[in-house]
């Protein structure tokens, strides 16, 4: 008996997708589950071939509803149906994944020893004959995960994924119906500290990969819209921090106006930069990481952060100008700068970070 049960997601498959599914069987797979996602009249024989076979179980989208939504039926299935496995792997239909590399995946699956564990079958993008588009894609993809979250992935991609049970209830609702839901699962692994871990695999691509389903313009830009959102919010509502600073700056000077220039300075920087760091703290946590960390732990490692940061920042203009005849101005625009984008990954992984534990 195998240690996972068989997943694949299916539009319009080709015919030899029959003689790769008994090819699982006889390698021990005993549960297959195949979803067909809205293919056409003309290939439904090869799913009722397949549906014939004790060992699979074929669920059917009326129209095509997208590869993430056909990966979320699948696990719901599987969490309502299949409980004495370690967990799923999930194939592509189109034959890439050699059954031998699943196999790889089972045994991971296996040594995962039923911790919550996202296993990636990754292929080596360095090799000869890989097109073009996949190999530019999956590298540009694969920085942007390292440059934004700190995630040194060989294949963002991969369709070949291992799932121990636990990390499946975190899976199934994730938002996301097509090609996007799989990297969602990257960035919601990285937001619970979920463990990622990546197998080597044959890099296989049938006809340079012209049976994919992936649209090159329309699916990347989900991708990068999905990958760059988190930042973006990030941005805005440290922009939106920055201008209710300066409001209540103004605010509290006016209330302020009839003591000292001293007391109305002071005064009114700390009573803004109170609020708007609550302001920023609160945004943070719900709006940009959507987070459901603890209010209050939240809250004093976040202060911690800005005293942190204020200490750099004050540190690196003082260590620079000392020695050299530079603008202090342009130093501290530059040093907050760098400072600002290490504060979105502190945030992130330290601040909101929700910890996965079942």
């Amino acid at each position: 008996m195998r240690n996972g049960v068989i997943l694949i997601p299916a539009l319009n498959p080709p015919a030899s997708l029959t003689d790769y599914v008994q090819g699982l069987i006889r390698q021990g797979f005993e549960a297959v589950i195949i979803i067909d996602d809205g293919s056409g009249p003309e290939y439904q024989a090869i799913f009722e071939k397949i549906g014939k076979w004790k060992e699979c179980r074929i669920l059917k989208h009326a129209v095509n509803m997208g590869k993430g939504r056909a990966l979320k039926n699948g696990f719901n299935h599987y969490l309502n149906t299949c409980g004495n496995y370690k967990g799923v792997i999930t194939v592509d239909s189109d034959g890439q994944h050699l059954i031998e590399n699943v196999i790889e995946m089972d045994k991971a699956l296996k040594g995962s020893g039923g911790g919550l564990k996202l296993i990636l079958g990754s292929r080596d993008f360095g090799k000869a004959g890989i097109p073009f588009r996949s190999r530019f894609g999956n590298k540009l993809t694969s920085k942007m995960f390292r440059w934004l979250y700190g995630m040194k992935i060989a294949d963002t991609q991969t369709g070949l994924r291992s799932f121990t049970n636990d990390v499946l209830h975190y899976f199934v609702t994730l938002p996301g119906e097509r090609f996007e839901y799989e990297t969602n699962m990257l960035l919601e692994a990285k937001r619970r500290g979920i463990v990622v871990e990546e197998v080597p695999i044959e890099t296989v691509y049938n006809n340079q990969n012209k049976g994919s389903h992936f649209h090159p313009v329309r699916d990347s830009v989900r991708i990068y819209v999905l990958l760059l959102k988190e930042f973006v919010r990030f941005v805005m509502v440290s922009l939106s921090s920055f201008a209710a600073d300066i409001a209540l700056f103004h605010m509290f000077g006016a209330v302020l106006s009839g003591n000292s220039l001293s007391v109305q300075i002071y005064g009114a920087t700390i009573g803004a930069r109170m609020i708007s760091s609550l302001y920023n703290c609160m945004l943070n946590r719900c709006v940009v990481f959507k987070s459901h960390a603890p209010v209050k732990q939240a809250v004093v490692k976040y202060y911690a952060l800005c005293a942190a940061q204020m200490l750099c920042s004050a540190g690196i203009v003082f260590a620079i100008c000392r020695r050299r005849p530079v603008s202090r101005l342009l130093v501290k625009a530059c040093a907050d700068t760098a400072l600002f984008f290490l504060s979105y990954r502190i945030q992130r992984d330290y601040v909101y970070r929700e910890d996965a534990v079942r």
